[in-house]
């Protein structure tokens, strides 16, 4: 599926989802709306063409599984996104989790829109190696791919490759009077806002593209709605650029 494709899909799936969010198999395109989910088994659909190439056969096999599995587990194994406080080990926030013998993985949107891409990267790497119980809690086997990821990076972020995304997100609140729709593209808090989501996408982008700047931005809008107040709402906006 394209990505304007998904990203209409996603866009449509804010105005009814929860504020939880959703998931999705490696395999099941993006009916579930999850932009990160997606991004995260786009990725690891590269790393899986990439892990199968010649050049990397001897250090897959010295690595103890093989392309093969890895396709497989990132076909079968569902993931999801979720905010800071629902992505926890021990008590403090992680960048992604996973559970063995089939998954699911759960990343933190947080972390994966302020990570770069080699740093997505290498957590979708390594989620998908704790699937496979390849490596749990250290970077001890994927850190030797770690070449091989900059590369790919590299070709991911010329300016003619993939179409990198980059985060920017930020949160509308009007007046508690207000009584109209809070994600009114009208409002001067929305658009105050967007801009704010706009800078931090466009600052982003900068870090890893700063011959080639993002020209291209697309923002989405979800209305939250308190569950310990009724009545209260606020407008989460997400600029992605590219």
């Amino acid at each position: 599926m394209s990505k304007l494709r998904w990203l209409v899909v996603f866009a449509i799936c804010l105005i009814v989802s929860s504020e939880r969010g959703f998931g999705r198999s490696g395999n099941e395109g993006a009916h579930a709306g999850d932009i990160y989910a997606d991004e995260f088994v786009e990725l690891g659909q590269m790393l899986s063409e990439l892990l199968s190439s010649p050049a990397l056969s001897n250090l897959v096999r010295g690595s103890g599984f093989s392309a093969e599995e890895f396709a497989r587990t990132v076909n079968r194994t569902k993931v999801f996104s979720r905010e800071p406080s629902d992505v926890q080990l021990n008590g403090f926030d992680v960048s992604g989790l996973n559970h063995e013998q089939g998954g699911p993985i759960v990343i933190n949107r947080k972390d994966w829109r302020e990570g770069r891409i080699i740093q997505r990267l290498r957590l979708v790497l390594h989620e998908y190696f704790g699937i496979m119980n390849v490596e749990r809690d250290h970077y001890n086997v994927s850190v030797k791919f770690i070449s091989a990821l900059e590369q790919l990076a590299s070709r991911l972020l010329a300016k003619n490759g993939h179409n990198a995304l980059f985060y920017g997100v930020a949160v509308a609140s009007p007046p508690l009077s207000f009584m109209g729709r809070v994600c009114d593209n009208s409002e001067p808090w929305y658009l105050a806002a967007t801009k704010y989501a706009m800078d931090q996408s466009s600052s982003r982008c900068a870090l890893d593209k700063p011959k080639d700047p993002c020209n291209q931005f697309t923002t989405l809008t979800r209305e939250i709605r308190s569950e310990k107040m009724p009545g209260l709402a606020f407008c989460e906006i997400t600029v992605i650029a590219r």
